[in-house]
């Protein structure tokens, strides 16, 4: 079974992504100190580079320089997800972005934003 390096939280919030000098709006994913997944309808290549922009609870601004790592139709994310019997068909895709360089001070921002979210598990 595959294990994540970094553990992610949910994160459904507006982010800018810049690739190739083109900006567009998406949604976010989930988010960790190690990447970003965000959906969105546009079509990116895979090892492309981008630049996310994005706020996180508590007005943290995050502008960060990454690597399309993964593309998964969101019809297969929908059918793992809800556990249809049958995928729906959809042009819109959920994008994996590993992080490059980030300074130290971030990386515990976005750590300490996914500890919230676990601890909040924790107590229900």
């Amino acid at each position: 079974m595959f294990q994540r390096k970094f553990p992610r939280r949910i994160f459904t919030k507006p982010m800018t992504i810049l690739c190739q000098g083109d900006s567009y709006l998406a949604y976010g994913n989930e988010l960790g100190e190690g990447g970003v997944s965000f959906g969105t309808d546009l079509v990116f290549d895979l090892d492309k580079y981008v630049v996310v922009s994005f706020f996180i609870h508590g007005g943290a601004f995050f502008c960060l320089r990454g690597i399309i790592k993964s593309k998964v139709p969101v019809a297969v994310v929908s059918k793992l997800a809800q556990h249809q019997k049958s995928e729906t068909q959809t042009k819109s895709f959920v994008y994996g972005v590993q992080f490059e360089e980030m300074d130290l001070v971030l990386k515990r921002k976005i750590r300490a934003f996914v500890a919230r979210s676990n601890q909040e598990k924790d107590i229900n």
